[in-house]
């Protein structure tokens, strides 16, 4: 994998948080902001919770080039964990830090039980089934954090026992079978259906659900972008396209701003892979930089962000009160480089070092 190809996959990671931020600040939350619903509707900002699924496609090309460079599943598992937990421990500590001069946050003030799932990487939902306890999230946004990880480990599993196509495929066959399963539950004519039937289509698509399926489209495109790179065929980037359109349709259901800004995004991450003129459009600075910081920065902007939004425009109010939208997405941008630059790298090389004393002495 050339160093070009690694500053463009950064772009993108860049252009996918970006989009991610704009959507929260400026739609996702019209009801608490002061500038209101002004933006809520505008397709750029409106569609750009779909910044997220652009970062699943990007994760299912990087996978599976991870997989080809390790040798047994823990490694794998172990490289994973070790790349994703720094920035979050650091990212939850400075939630919790500054939840208190934050009362505004929309989702309100963080919970000391509710780091479990996110520095463990688990489901909010799995750990109160196995416990009975009630879990959540610190932050809205680490849903997707916990699909990766499922997808993580699905992933590692069918490649290090049947290889790289055949995990390839079982992703794209096990997303299939979730959405054939789940419109066979929701047709009429299952109703006049016998128990035996329907008891075991919803035992599957609640157990490909549970493993985050839903998303698997996403990562089997973002993989055959990965697999049609290293050994171009014309089935792979056919049945990759094919995938975007049926994911792509599955997220918009039925709406077709949706639809169109999905395959839109899906469109330019597949000329970036074809394309070096492409290529070289998300290799700037600009783009770097988000890149860069986009994993920090995705962790703690949303509650932080729109808490600051709000603060700011009681501190001192202005007559557009957008206009605090590019300094908060500034002072959370310089946090989250903190993070990333300072931070996060020598975090992991001391967790690197005690993991290899630990293991050196057994």
């Amino acid at each position: 994998m050339s160093k070009q190809r690694l500053e463009y996959l950064d772009g993108l990671r860049g252009l996918a948080i970006l989009w991610v931020i704009l959507y929260h600040f400026l739609s996702r939350w019209a009801e608490l902001v002061p500038f209101g619903s002004t933006y809520q509707q505008w397709p750029i900002f409106e569609m750009g919770y779909l910044g997220v699924n652009l970062f699943f496609l990007i994760s299912g090309f990087v996978i599976f080039m991870t997989l080809e460079r390790c040798d047994n599943l823990l490694g794998y598992l172990y490289k994973r964990w070790l790349r994703l937990f720094p920035a979050m421990l650091l990212a939850s500590l400075l939630i919790f830090t500054t939840a208190f001069w934050l009362p505004e946050r929309p989702q309100g003030m963080p919970q000391a039980i509710n780091l479990v799932s996110g520095l463990f990487f688990i489901d909010p939902y799995w750990l109160a089934r196995a416990t009975g306890w009630t879990f959540g999230s610190l932050e809205g946004a680490f849903w997707s954090l916990y699909i990766e990880f499922k997808f993580y480990v699905v992933a590692g599993i069918l490649f290090f026992r049947f290889g790289a196509k055949v995990a390839w495929l079982s992703l794209g066959a096990m997303y299939l079978l979730w959405l054939v399963c789940g419109h066979l539950l929701t047709a009429d004519f299952v109703d006049g259906l016998s128990t035996s039937f329907k008891l075991p289509l919803n035992l599957v698509h609640t157990l490909l659900h549970e493993l985050g399926a839903k998303y698997y489209g996403w990562f089997f495109a973002g993989a055959g972008l990965y697999l049609y790179h290293q050994k171009p065929q014309r089935r792979l980037l056919l049945a990759t396209i094919v995938m975007i359109v049926i994911a792509s349709a599955d997220v918009a259901a039925g709406q077709h701003r949706v639809l169109i800004s999905a395959l839109l995004v899906s469109c330019w991450m597949l000329a970036c892979v074809l394309w070096q003129p492409c290529q070289h459009l998300m290799t700037g600075r600009f783009w770097w930089f988000f890149g860069f910081i986009s994993y920090p920065l995705y962790l703690i902007h949303e509650n932080m962000g729109v808490a600051l939004l709000i603060k700011l425009q009681k501190w001192h109010p202005l007559s557009y009160s957008e206009l605090y939208v590019p300094l908060v997405m500034l002072l959370v941008s310089m946090l989250a480089w903190i993070i990333a630059r300072y931070a996060e790298v020598p975090l992991r090389r001391i967790l690197q070092s005690a993991f290899t004393k630990l293991a050196s002495r057994q």
